[in-house]
């Protein structure tokens, strides 16, 4: 049977050299790709079968496989989209995480310059200290629970929200601040009671557009990992494709030939 499939024709089943499929690939942002690659070449190939290829499965018919595709490129895209938006919010908390420390020894030097405004120091000084020293914690490596013990609850990853003392106690200073009298630093200073306040507004900003950036991207990759791994995935179609030509064409086919060696 003469075939012909984009531009070239199918190999003979007799003379085709034998192709070992391939294991699967471990994911990665590029083999998600290149799966995604083989799959529509698949779809392709299986289009132009004379005659047409007609599994008992209706989501292996090659109109439905292409919908599937389409439907695994939107969450490819969807991921290549959030991944900038999550990476560029963490950036800028940062940023702004590191502007809030600057700013606020700036601050506790303006008010230790000025003798007058000793009562008001320590808590400045206290508010800032806790500031300027803070970080993250590290994750710590949880303990397995005893055999008839309930499981430990998960303690919180480092991220968003170990950033919320940082917050805190920037709004303390701030505070402070606000009961010192007279208080108004020169101008580009960028330490007045104005300033000071947006900064706040903009850190709180970045702290929730991490959780939601990063909240999309998590959620991006689970329904990706779904199309290509596990039940009615790319795999689990392609595969089953596979078995489907051999059934109808026979493994001695071309049309066999011409899918067997597509790697899933």
């Amino acid at each position: 049977m003469a075939l012909a499939l984009i531009g070239r024709a199918l190999p003979n089943p007799k003379t085709a050299p034998v192709q070992k499929e391939q294991t699967p690939m471990k994911n990665s942002e590029r083999s998600f790709g290149d799966r995604l690659t083989r799959a529509r070449e698949m779809q392709n190939v299986i289009s132009k079968f004379d005659p047409p290829f007609d599994p008992a499965v209706p989501a292996l018919q090659p109109a439905n496989f292409a919908t599937y595709l389409d439907l695994v490129e939107a969450r490819n895209t969807l991921v290549a989209n959030a991944g900038p938006a999550a990476t560029a919010a963490i950036v800028l908390h940062a940023s702004l995480m590191a502007t809030i420390k600057s700013r606020t020894i700036r601050v506790t030097d303006y008010v230790s310059s000025n003798e007058a405004w000793d009562q008001f120091l320590p808590g400045v000084k206290q508010a800032a200290n806790k500031v300027r020293n803070y970080s993250p914690s590290a994750n710590k490596k949880e303990t397995p629970a005893k055999p008839g013990e309930p499981p430990a609850k998960p303690k919180a990853k480092t991220g968003q929200q170990s950033y919320g003392d940082i917050d805190h106690w920037f709004e303390k200073l701030i505070e402070a601040v606000k009961l010192v009298p007279n208080y108004k630093p020169g101008p580009g200073s960028n330490i007045d009671l104005v300033q000071l306040t947006a900064l706040l507004a903009d850190y709180r900003q970045a702290n929730k557009d991490v959780a939601s950036t990063g909240a999309a991207l998590d959620s991006g990759q689970r329904s990706r990992k779904t199309s290509y791994d596990g039940p009615d995935s790319l795999r689990t179609r392609m595969k089953a494709t596979k078995k489907a030509v051999g059934a109808q064409y026979g493994r001695d086919s071309a049309e066999y030939a011409a899918v067997k060696g597509i790697a899933l």
